[in-house]
């Protein structure tokens, strides 16, 4: 085709948009391209127009075969583009949207199949209706050949991407299919899940919460799509950052590790100024690193700012944070003081004690003899019921005192006080047990989850006897 055939291909898309009552600037919009690719077609100055641009014009126009044919010629006089790189595809959201391949970047361009990607890889292997892609697209003006322009920009992306990470059409809408190694979004989330497992070690939560945190590159996900912005999606995503570094913060005081978490909660507390448990982490921090007096400027700003803006005082943790500054509690939690370092709490059994000799064996049995895989920890845990007044606390005792020796690190007792009107609460107890290991008191978190961890790192790798007296329910 010659400059003259470039012109009438220019007349031919100028003619058609006009017949549709469009500007340059409205076609464009609609086929998801940008406006100098449609001046410059219609002017005949673009000799190498993109494939994925002609077809989505020619959609929106609504062009005859002959003439999408003249097109789709126009298209691909194009010089052959050197051979990508091989390799495996990566995608980032937890700040702009990247690409890469073989860990070089791949250009995306600036086209509207970028909104596409960002929003399925917002939400990795489940569907995205095209209703909503539409509407994401083109908000109340979307035009009668909108799902074709999506299907456009779906195409397009399948070329860039490769064939284990591409969008596919499934009942419902498109969808990305990736795995962690290809979504920074899909790694991020697989280890704030296991940082959440029951029994976790304190460090193994903080390493797998550090190492997640670290993945973030921006101060919102997708944040160079605009028109993300206001997404539910990304609300949330921010919103589990923010807990996940509070949760990294309190495993950092018993951990000793409060300057650690500095850089991540400054920037964090100033882009959410309203943030309490944001706020009251960072005071603590601030103390547990030896900067107790920014702790009480940091503290005075919000408080300042709740009061001016809001009218508002700080609430109960935010109060707490300052109290713990002034009282030096930001103390590590695993300081040990020189209480005793075999406690043994077990009441004597009764004098008269005679029968149960079956439920005795039963119980010294499975003391003595728990039933773990190699390399585990020997820990069982032996429940007696019965009704009241039977003699299931002798019992316990007795056995208690049989197996002394199988537990050289000492015995706990607690009487749950499970038949009063008020039982035993979970921090209580946590605090009885983690004092009878020697614990200062000013050195037990308040919160019940903290104090569990805290009790968990104590009794690592120690063989400790604990007796639960009264208990009313499993819990």
């Amino acid at each position: 085709m010659d400059d003259h055939g470039e012109s009438e291909i220019g007349v031919l898309l100028r003619d058609a948009r006009v017949r549709l009552g469009l500007t340059q600037q409205q076609l464009a919009v609609r086929a998801g391209v940008g406006v100098g690719t449609v001046r410059d077609l219609e002017q005949g100055r673009s000799s190498q127009p993109r494939a994925s641009s002609v077809q989505a014009l020619a959609t929106v126009l609504g062009l005859s075969p002959r003439h999408r044919a003249e097109l789709q010629q126009l298209a691909h006089r194009r010089p052959r583009r050197a051979e990508a790189p091989s390799g495996p595809v990566h995608l980032g959201v937890l700040g702009p949207l990247t690409v890469t391949r073989a860990g070089e970047p791949v250009t995306l361009g600036s086209g509207r199949h970028r909104i596409v990607l960002a929003r399925l890889a917002l939400t990795p292997d489940r569907p995205v209706g095209p209703e909503e892609l539409i509407a994401l697209l083109w908000g109340d003006d979307a035009p009668p050949s909108a799902a074709n322009v999506v299907q456009t920009h779906v195409s397009l992306l399948r070329r860039v991407l490769s064939p284990q990470v591409r969008p596919e059409l499934v009942p419902g809408g498109y969808r990305l299919r990736v795995g962690e190694e290809q979504l920074d979004l899909v790694a991020y989330r697989a280890r704030l899940a296991e940082a959440r497992l029951p029994g976790l070690a304190p460090q193994r939560a903080f390493d797998l919460l550090d190492d997640a945190l670290d993945r973030w590159r921006g101060d919102q996900a997708v944040e160079d799509v605009p028109e993300l912005d206001d997404d539910p999606l990304v609300t949330a995503l921010a919103d589990e950052r923010v807990e996940a570094t509070i949760r990294l913060a309190r495993l950092s005081r018993t951990l000793r590790r409060a300057s650690h978490v500095l850089p991540r909660l400054r920037p964090l507390a100033a882009r959410h100024p309203w943030h309490e448990s944001l706020h009251a982490q960072l005071v603590v921090a601030l103390a547990g690193s030896g900067q107790q007096a920014a702790a009480l400027e940091a503290y005075d700003s919000v408080r300042r700012r709740l009061a001016d803006e809001l009218g508002i005082d700080p609430g109960p943790e935010l109060a707490e944070a300052r109290q713990q500054v002034l009282t030096g509690r930001w103390t590590p939690r695993e300081r040990v003081s020189a209480g005793p370092a075999r406690p043994w709490q077990a009441p004597a059994p009764p004098l008269d004690f005679t029968g149960r000799e079956e439920e005795l064996h039963r119980v010294e049995r499975a003391l003595r003899y728990p039933t773990h895989g190699p390399g585990t920890p020997p820990m069982v845990v032996c429940v007696i019921s019965g009704m009241a007044g039977v003699g299931k606390t002798s019992l316990a005792l007795q056995a208690a005192r049989s197996v002394r020796a199988e537990f050289p690190d000492g015995q706990v007792y607690l009487d749950l006080r499970g038949a009063d009107e008020r039982p035993v609460g979970v921090a209580y107890a946590l605090a009885r047990l983690l004092r009878a290991r020697g614990v200062e008191g000013r050195a037990i978190p308040a919160d019940a989850d903290e104090a569990a961890a805290l009790y968990r790192s104590v009794l690592s790798d120690r063989r400790v006897l604990v007796i639960l007296d009264n208990a009313r329910n499993a819990a």
